[in-house]
């Protein structure tokens, strides 16, 4: 008999007190984007373009605000952004994901720790 592992998740979540930090007043990321109304193809070149940028500058956590959709249906971003985010291509800027706090768009948006250029 087989024992079902547990899919590792494509990207570690931020540390406890990482986001305890966050969730406090003192985060105010210069570093934020809001894709909402974008289409899935135009929110794919945002997001590449802005995670270049925010390494460029030294920006160790931005902000990627998806929305959270209907109460009948799930935002497409808001489920599509971390599938991409565990692509190839964003997989290796990228250190680790996990939703906001309330006060910084909840389940409509995502902390993201960056890479730090070499």
């Amino acid at each position: 008999m087989r024992v079902a592992r547990e899919e590792k998740p494509a990207l570690p979540e931020l540390a406890r007190i990482e986001r305890r930090r966050l969730a406090g007043k003192e985060f105010a990321s210069p570093a934020v984007i809001d894709l909402h109304g974008l289409r899935q193809d135009e929110a794919y070149r945002a997001l590449a373009q802005f995670i270049a940028r925010a390494r460029a500058k030294g920006h160790g956590t931005v902000l990627v605000v998806t929305g959270k959709g209907s109460a009948q249906r799930e935002s497409v971003l808001r489920a599509n952004v971390p599938r991409w985010l565990a692509e190839h291509e964003f997989k290796s800027q990228i250190l680790a994901i996990s939703p906001a706090h309330s006060a910084h768009g909840g389940d409509g948006a995502f902390y993201l720790r960056l890479r730090k250029l070499r």
